[in-house]
């Protein structure tokens, strides 16, 4: 390949790169819609919400995505369209016990940018998004997995969330929530029988659903009544706690968690079933930083990115509990 030819090519090269290029119009003109989602508020557990009950949902989502607009950081900010987007819940797998029907409210931020010479903002790869979840008990625990661990009840258990920090009195978590909720506990702590038994009801499964092996199957039972075996009827009636045994610990290890589950009593039953007891703030950027910031961005965060850090800074969580009912 001559020299010509090479230049030529880089010259080409060059000049798609150029065009290529992203730029963001931070003061194009912004705004802020709300709109409901028809096609997934028909999920299975969708449907079985009376068209009365969802008309009560509609509204109270509309209300909750009109206070977000009082927050200068969300109205109409230059540079960027958002988008709430309300929804009702499409699945009660992990907290069947409650009768309390739950909905979403998602915040999409998209920017104003000119992408490869056109000017536009609906780029589904260039957005950022955090959700208010409502009567979502299940998302506390998620993101602390332990298998399919399950009470005598099937309520899921877990380790404990670890908390990062504050914000105007409510509690963050390192799994990426912020929490409002009605002052009861969330989750209870299981002792060390409760987790034993766990642990014997989710290896009876494996076995039953050819995950495991009968001779396995026997090691693994056998190695957990040994274990137990070894406990006082205190420490089997102890909190149980992550650690050096499999039985679960009836003691803390500095940094190990308690071992919990859901409290099926935080909802309060005599209330209407579209009654908003809980709100759960939903967002991949909380996290603890070396600055003191409870939401992650640096120099490389896209302006969505560091939008949605702005805006989600600027809630006053303390304020949302006016929705608790």
């Amino acid at each position: 390949m001559n020299l010509k030819l090479i230049f030529t090519l880089m010259v080409v090269a060059t000049g798609l790169s150029t065009k290529a290029q992203t730029v963001y119009l931070s003061d194009h003109e912004g705004h802020t819609v709300y709109e409901y989602n028809e096609e997934r508020s028909k999920s299975d557990y969708a449907l079985k919400v009376t068209a009365q009950e969802e008309a009560t949902i509609k509204k109270k989502l509309e209300n909750f995505a009109k206070y977000l607009k009082s927050y200068s950081s969300s109205n109409n900010p230059k540079g960027f369209e958002v988008i709430h987007r309300g929804e009702i819940g499409q699945t009660q797998e992990f907290f069947h016990w409650s009768k309390n029907i739950h909905f979403d409210l998602s915040v999409i931020i998209f920017p104003w940018a000119n992408y490869d010479g056109k000017i536009m903002w609906h780029c589904a790869e260039c957005s950022a998004y955090f959700s208010i979840l409502f009567n979502r008990p299940d998302r506390a625990l998620m993101g602390y997995t332990i298998g399919d661990m399950f009470d005598k009840d099937g309520m899921k258990i877990n380790t404990e969330p670890i908390e990062v920090g504050e914000q105007n009195g409510c509690k963050l978590y390192s799994n990426g929530i912020a929490v409002i909720s009605n002052g009861n506990p969330l989750w209870v702590s299981i002792t060390v029988k409760e987790y034993i038994e766990a642990l014997l009801r989710r290896s009876k499964k494996q076995l039953e659903k050819g995950e495991l092996d009968q001779t396995l199957y026997e090691m693994f039972v056998d190695k957990i009544n040994e274990e137990k075996a070894t406990y006082t009827e205190e420490e089997l009636n102890s909190l149980a706690y992550e650690g050096d045994k499999m039985c679960g610990c009836p003691y803390r290890l500095e940094g190990a968690r308690a071992f919990v589950k859901m409290n099926k009593d935080y909802f309060d039953k005599t209330k209407p079933n579209t009654a908003i007891q809980l709100i759960i703030v939903d967002a991949d950027c909380i996290q603890q930083m070396d600055d003191g910031g409870l939401y992650f961005k640096n120099e490389y965060s896209s302006p969505e990115d560091i939008k949605a850090v702005e805006m989600l800074n600027k809630f006053n969580y303390a304020d949302f509990k006016k929705f608790l009912e």
